[in-house]
């Protein structure tokens, strides 16, 4: 994504013209930045979010404050433990993230199957 930022400001200008060279090397950068997964490292995909990766993400320090983040941005009540703090895995973040911004995979098809007792 820093190759398209970088072509776009040194082609600062309202209307910019590209060649044909340009716009596919814009096109590809662009391309590579959307393939980049945003998960953490795979040793870290099921491992619970921090107090500190909360606070960053939020931009709160209080655990009720956290709570009504992520209800008034997901619409989603968080699991919290005893002591007001939120239990959630980076997993259950990217979900939300892609139900979010509509990209969440398509729901699996339901097997159909017929019980039959003999």
């Amino acid at each position: 994504m820093r190759a398209a930022v970088d072509f776009a400001q040194s082609h600062s200008a309202e209307h910019i013209e590209l060649s044909v060279d340009d716009a596919q090397q814009l096109l590809a950068a662009i391309s590579t930045a959307l393939q980049t997964p945003s998960l953490p490292p795979p040793s870290a995909v099921s491992r619970f979010m921090s107090p500190a990766d909360l606070a960053a993400l939020t931009g709160m320090k209080r655990y009720s404050k956290q709570a009504d983040w992520f209800k008034r941005t997901y619409g989603a009540d968080v699991t919290r433990r005893d002591d007001g703090s939120i239990v959630m895995t980076w997993v259950t973040y990217e979900a939300l993230n892609a139900k979010l911004y509509g990209v969440a995979p398509a729901a699996p098809l339901e097997p159909t199957f017929e019980l039959c007792f003999d």
